[in-house]
């Protein structure tokens, strides 16, 4: 072979000539944000929809800065990283997805001191729905990932500046029932399901 044939083979894109479902398995294999920015490389900008894994990691998102959240006296969430959330569920095209991971800074720590103290004024009541807002939408991502026969489901809320819980998220009900689910995994989460109500035949696995 001449240097000149060597050359050409060493500088050959064999990864474009790959077919879609297997970059879209190497895409999946990827921290979700590096996944959708292959959208700027003409040969994968219509495949990132189809990823069968999601990862979001608040802190691992660009610009996001925790010191300012660890400081805020109220639910303060990050707008630029809800969105992005949003965007990729709202445009995600694969059938089925085999990890759904969500690391997010999140307490319900108002709520907490609410049902302590019994008394709620104008400021608490505010931080009280946004808290209520957050969880509920949380609830709904969840759910579109299970209803996309979910096999993982990783899930880690903790409020920023803390090592210890706050607040746990309750885990919604739905979650034990799903038939797909085989492994759990969390921390600082609430599971209120009683053992009984659990779906039967579960083959959950909970780490």
């Amino acid at each position: 072979m001449s240097a000149r044939q060597r050359s050409c083979n060493f500088n050959e894109d064999r990864i474009s000539g790959l077919p879609d479902a297997i970059l879209i398995h190497i895409l999946s294999l990827l921290p979700t944000i590096d996944s959708v920015n292959t959208i700027l490389i003409r040969r994968f900008n219509h495949l990132w929809p189809f990823i069968h894994t999601l990862t979001f990691d608040q802190c691992m998102f660009p610009g996001h800065n925790c010191i300012y959240y660890s400081q805020a006296n109220r639910p303060d969430y990050d707008e630029r990283f809800l969105n992005f959330v949003r965007h990729v569920l709202l445009l995600n095209k694969s059938p089925n997805l085999y990890k759904f991971c969500l690391d997010f800074h999140f307490s319900l720590s108002h709520s907490i001191r609410q049902r302590v103290s019994s008394r709620t004024d104008r400021w608490q009541y505010d931080c009280l729905r946004s808290e209520n807002r957050m969880a509920n939408e949380i609830g709904t991502w969840i759910q579109f990932a299970l209803n996309k026969n979910l096999k993982v489901l990783d899930l880690s809320f903790s409020a920023h500046g803390t090592f210890e819980p706050q607040a746990y998220y309750d885990l919604p009900n739905f979650v034990l029932s799903s038939p797909r689910l085989v492994e759990l995994r969390l921390a600082y989460c609430k599971i209120n399901v009683k053992k009984e109500e659990r779906a039967e035949g579960s083959n959950i696995i909970f780490s």
